[in-house]
């Protein structure tokens, strides 16, 4: 009875094992994926270009505030 347990554990143990082994072999590439579209996010040009006449703004001496800015999510029908 004692060996029938031992070898009950042994497998059981083996296919926690193999299980965390699964979760990292499929989780990766999807890891991978993500990053790979990250970087092109970051590699994509901006929309809108700067003026060719504009200048580096060195000291902000007062607080940037939006007024009469909203943004909402549209309802479900």
């Amino acid at each position: 009875m004692l060996k029938i347990i031992q070898l009950l554990n042994r497998i059981l143990t083996f296919s926690l094992r193999q299980n965390q082994i699964n979760s990292v072999i499929e989780t990766y590439p999807k890891g991978v994926v993500g990053f790979r579209r990250y970087l092109d996010l970051l590699n994509t040009a901006p929309a809108e270009k700067d003026n060719l006449n504009a200048t580096d703004v060195k000291n902000l001496i007062e607080d940037i505030e939006y007024k009469g800015v909203t943004f909402g999510y549209k309802e479900k029908e």
